[in-house]
């Protein structure tokens, strides 16, 4: 859509899409005096950062932030943007350690140390929030309080929810200059167009879309069968709009398939699956084949853990590839936490109990009447974990051994449930370099347009570590939103 009317701009920025991206991009333009409108599809906002549990990302000293790239490169392959994570991992303390402690007083007091991570530094609340709700709702408490403001040199906030982003404006010249979007309502649909100096596309991933149309089925069909993680919502929105200005999509093919998606027993062919944080594994949870084994390093990469699970598919183990169709079950495996660990992160497991995923259950007979099979099995299993944790070393390359559990009878409780790999996360997306601008090419950028949290691809390359989408979503969003607000200074002199 082209647009004539350059001259005038009604907001700074328009931001499709409220997660934890989009949001820490408006409050920084908004701190900084700017006009924000916010359009989210969904009658509220928050998206799919509400639900994180496992943690955020944060590096100190040079030391640690070398780890952490070394690590952030090797977790992500040949298909990453070095000029990205050297970004990251450079902005991780500022943005996390610095913003959303000081700016926004979330409780970042307890450090773990996750699959793929050389050294802890994944942060977390210490309270009952988990750390995706203990941010998004500071984060939106201190939006809204912009909301209304009409007072010179403060910032002024307009929030649209159910408005569904249907295509950017672009002036003569080529700069993305506004939005039409649908405002739902019960009673009609109202076609409106809203102009900006400047438009960032926060809309996520697209895992949730399983329509033969999707950008699952174009780049991923035979993943089109697996549960996901994702709200109904992600349905690759920011991807649409993006191409038709000739966007560069990057690494679409790349898609994150979590290991430990909950199995709901109420409702087990659903869909819609619960995460199982990598932190139930980071305390000490180990996973067990239906036969009651162990299987891998529980706190192994994502990738690795997943390929091992597959691998229990007999097609899988011995292709390595999964054809995903109608006769390929995905396969299930059991998580068990000792109750020891189970106390490092109680709110946690009292949300998964009271969820139905997670069953406490007492000593090694009533994990086996759990799992239907004998007891002997599963304290050989136990017995042989133990004798490992001894040791220091296990024969699948584990040298840490947290909260291991024991074979007291009498006083040895566990909670366990039934997990499957699940779509949790695309790595590929709409190209940018590392100020967030979207790009045509390698150099090319499309003036006035910005892409920042799970829509914007090349940081994660073939697999994201844990606890780097929260920190990506704070460092980019931050950094298009300074972005925005020396562009529009610069403007005004």
């Amino acid at each position: 859509m082209a647009d004539n009317n350059n001259n005038h701009h009604s907001f700074d920025a328009i931001i499709i899409g409220s997660g934890l991206a989009g949001l820490s991009t408006a409050l920084t333009i908004l701190d900084a005096g700017g006009r924000v409108l916010i359009l989210e599809k969904e009658p509220k906002l928050g998206g799919n950062s509400m639900k994180a549990s496992s943690g955020i990302n944060a590096a100190t000293t040079d030391e640690e932030r070398h780890a952490f790239r070394q690590d952030t490169l090797h977790s992500a392959g040949d298909a990453t943007n070095p000029a990205l994570v050297d970004t990251l991992v450079q902005h991780s303390q500022e943005a996390v350690l610095g913003w959303l402690r000081e700016r926004l007083q979330v409780d970042l007091s307890q450090v773990a140390q996750l699959g793929g991570h050389s050294q802890p530094r994944t942060h977390r609340p210490a309270g009952k929030l988990p750390i995706g709700a203990e941010i998004m709702i500071k984060l939106q408490a201190a939006v809204k309080e912009f909301e209304g403001k009409q007072e010179q040199d403060n910032g002024v906030l307009q929030i649209c929810t159910s408005a569904k982003a249907t295509q950017l404006v672009q002036d003569d010249q080529g700069r993305v200059v506004g939005v039409a979007y649908t405002i739902t309502t019960e009673e009609k649909e109202q076609e409106v167009v809203a102009h900006a100096a400047n438009v960032v596309l926060a809309t996520g991933g697209f895992a949730a879309d399983r329509s033969s149309t999707s950008w699952l089925a174009k780049v991923r069909p035979e993943l089109l069968a697996l549960g996901a993680t994702a709200g109904e919502f992600s349905t690759g929105d920011g991807l649409t709009l993006a191409s038709a200005l000739n966007a560069n999509l990057v690494g679409m093919q790349h898609i994150q398939v979590h290991p430990t998606g909950f199995v709901d027993p109420k409702d087990p062919d659903n869909p819609n699956k619960f995460l199982a944080a990598e932190v139930l594994r980071g305390v000490g949870g180990i996973l067990l084949t239906p036969q009651g084994k162990r299987f891998c390093n529980e706190i192994g990469r994502r990738d690795y853990v997943t390929d091992k699970i597959f691998s229990l598919n007999a097609k899988y183990a011995e292709t390595k590839t999964w054809q995903g169709g109608s006769d390929e079950k995905v396969p299930q495996v059991y998580l068990l936490v000792s109750e020891e660990g189970a106390a490092a992160i109680q709110k946690h497991v009292d949300f998964y109990a009271w969820k139905g995923f997670l069953t406490k259950v007492k000593g090694a007979k009533e994990v086996a009447e759990y799992m239907g099979m004998d007891a002997e099995t599963i304290g050989a299993t136990l017995q042989e974990y133990q004798d490992a944790a001894k040791a220091g070393a296990d024969s699948f390359g584990k040298s840490r051994f947290l909260a291991v559990p024991q074979l007291d009878e009498e006083s040895a409780n566990y909670y366990v449930g039934k997990v499957e790999p699940v779509l949790h996360y695309c790595m590929g997306g709409v190209q940018i370099n590392p100020r967030g601008q979207v790009l045509k090419d390698e150099s090319t950028i499309i003036p006035g347009l910005y892409a920042c949290g799970e829509v914007a691809g090349g940081l994660h390359g073939k697999n994201r570590l844990a606890g780097n989408s929260l920190c990506e979503c704070v460092v980019f969003g931050r950094i298009v939103g300074q972005g925005i607000v020396k562009c529009e200074n610069a403007a005004k002199i």
